[in-house]
């Protein structure tokens, strides 16, 4: 039986601390049963490149949304529909401009989405306040890593009904 592939929609995987929690998640998986693919925004190697392809993963890349809105989404379009074998999409990210991202999954057809919030400010709080009540709207699973990055993130109303599951990073 092949694993279940889930890519993971990082900015890049270097030492920051995001990165090592993916990273201590992955090294944690039965990688016979669940697989992990990375998308990355930047054009250079990374830190833990040699390590994910030694385990089986593989990396993909795309424009950054800084330098491209409309060429990010494209790409990541294009990418999400040549690669049907993707099961679950777990988007790691600072603010709710990651719904971007997240929309464009569901209309590939990806059945799962994962919103994993990792910090408790960005500097887009005006596109940020507008977007997050759209959650739910385009996601399956939220994650934060304290209550403090799932308030930030998500709805008032989805952290006190227990919508968003809390997973401290481990130090």
């Amino acid at each position: 039986m092949k694993p279940i592939r889930v890519l993971q929609i990082v900015g890049s995987m270097d030492m920051g601390g995001i990165e090592n929690f993916v990273m201590n998640v992955y090294r944690a998986t039965d990688r016979s049963l669940v697989q992990f693919d990375f998308l990355y925004v930047v054009d250079r190697k990374c830190v833990f490149d040699d390590e994910i392809l030694a385990m089986g993963g593989r990396i993909f890349r795309v424009c950054a949304r800084s330098v491209s809105l409309f060429r990010h989404l494209s790409e990541l379009k294009i990418l999400l529909k040549a690669h049907p074998e993707w099961e679950a999409v777990h988007i790691h990210f600072s603010s709710a401009t990651c719904l971007t991202d997240a929309r464009i999954a569901k209309k590939a057809g990806i059945k799962k989405i994962f919103i994993h919030s990792h910090n408790t400010f960005d500097y887009h709080k005006r596109i940020h306040a507008v977007l997050k009540p759209f959650s739910p709207l385009y996601a399956t699973r939220f994650f934060a890593c304290s209550g403090l990055a799932g308030k930030w993130m998500f709805t008032k109303k989805m952290v006190q009904s227990r919508q968003v599951e809390i997973i401290k990073n481990g130090i």
